[in-house]
């Protein structure tokens, strides 16, 4: 199953709607007459200064870095089909705001303009070979950044970012002069000064038109190098944390965020028959720990191959906890879907089951490394049977945690 591009216009306004933080609120000015009226203090006084008026939207508020970032991207067609009949190349220059935040999440906002050279085969009998060039292009929209590993000097990330593009001409030929173009990939970052930090990455890319697979979009998929420069600033103007989100979750005595690989094998004969049936997986998840051992995680995950994606909770019991060990067993359960679990599509839902017991060692004071070993199963569909219909399967899992203190603890007496 191929992501498409078809319904990107679907999702792409919720994204949009970041665009309002760069709106920052207008500062309340007082009348000159009530100012001239204001008491003065007094030289020496140690009267408290007035608080800073804080801009912005409140979530960004809580962003503990903000940056300028500067990078310069550069796509080949993929192999295949692109490379035979899409063989343009995409290179573009970037600036973005971002907001980061002290739990690894990171927003931006960017503006971009690019260029393309190449040609394309059309789909008429005999082919053709045309010209597929655009000097010019500009485009805007929205990144999400996770970085699964923040340390003093070095930081690890999966970014994602749909952008609006225009072109000069139609682009690809026969297509048209707007598109849409989502770019993923993962990369690293150095700090090479105290303010100033070097990123690579490495991405893939898709342009659409939004029209579905029809002459009219000759969509192009690409992959690439990034190479970027981050001016960041520390944000010196932090609120206090406020006790909020779910009260039972207030009682955690730690937060994380927890980055994981699973491999899954199949366990029954009529599986085995089909190699295609073994299942990776890539997750997200926020957790609460407590301090009996219990934790709940809520996290999200992309299966590949073919491309689904779900969410779902996991409920796991740390049976022992000693120093930097832990030993653990636990359950979960995500509903999962053909393509992005975001984008409406008829295609079948399934519950994908795991369970299992692994280990935790911590390497570094806020991270923890784990391994385990898990056994799945996955139901049959719902809106119709898929490729994941009624498998099962077991293999090992692979996890980075970020742990830290959870902020909106309840005061205790």
């Amino acid at each position: 199953m191929k992501f498409s591009c078809g319904h990107f216009s679907r999702i792409f306004p919720s994204f949009v709607l970041c665009a309002i933080a760069c709106a920052p609120a207008q500062a309340q000015i007082q009348p000159a007459e009530d100012q001239t009226q204001a008491p003065q203090a007094a030289p020496g006084s140690s009267s408290p200064a007035p608080p800073a008026v804080r801009r912005g939207l409140p979530i960004l508020r809580d962003a503990d870095e903000r940056a300028w970032v500067v990078d310069v991207e550069y796509f080949a067609p993929q192999p295949g089909f692109d490379r035979l009949n899409r063989d343009i190349d995409v290179s573009d220059i970037r600036l973005a705001r971002a907001w980061h935040f002290s739990s690894g999440w990171e927003c931006e906002l960017d503006a971009m303009a690019l260029r393309a050279s190449g040609t394309r085969t059309t789909g008429a009998s005999p082919a053709a070979i045309e010209r597929s060039d655009t000097p010019i292009g500009v485009g805007f929209g929205p990144a999400v950044r996770w970085n699964f590993l923040q340390l003093d000097r070095v930081r690890l990330f999966g970014n994602l970012a749909p952008n609006v593009i225009f072109t000069e001409n139609n682009f690809p030929a026969g297509g048209t002069k707007y598109n849409f173009l989502l770019r993923a990939g993962a990369g690293a970052a150095f700090r090479i000064a105290d303010a100033y930090w070097l990123e690579a990455g490495f991405f893939w890319a898709h342009i659409s038109n939004d029209t579905g697979l029809v002459p009219g979009n000759p969509a192009w998929q690409g992959r690439g190098v990034t190479l970027s420069m981050r001016h960041a600033e520390k944000n010196t103007s932090l609120d206090e944390p406020k006790g909020r989100g779910v009260p039972i979750l207030r009682d955690a005595d730690e937060n994380a965020w927890v980055t994981s690989a699973e491999y899954f094998a199949p366990l029954t004969f009529n599986n085995r028959l089909d190699p295609g049936l073994n299942i990776r997986d890539y997750r997200v998840a926020r957790v609460w720990h407590f301090s009996n051992g219990l934790e709940l995680q809520l996290g999200g995950l992309v299966l590949p191959s073919p491309m689904s994606s779900g969410a779902g909770p996991m409920l796991r019991w740390n049976f022992l906890q000693a120093g930097r060990w832990r030993v653990f067993a636990d359950g979960e359960a995500d509903v999962i879907k053909g393509g992005f679990f975001f984008i409406p599509q008829n295609d079948p839902y399934n519950l994908f089951v795991r369970g299992g017991a692994g280990a935790s060692y911590r390497i570094h004071d806020t991270y923890w490394l784990e391994v385990a070993y898990r056994w799945g199963r996955t139901l049959g569909g719902l809106n119709g049977m898929n490729q994941y219909s009624s498998w099962t399967g077991a293999g090992p899992s692979l996890a980075l945690r970020h742990t830290f203190g959870n902020p909106f603890a309840r005061k205790r007496a």
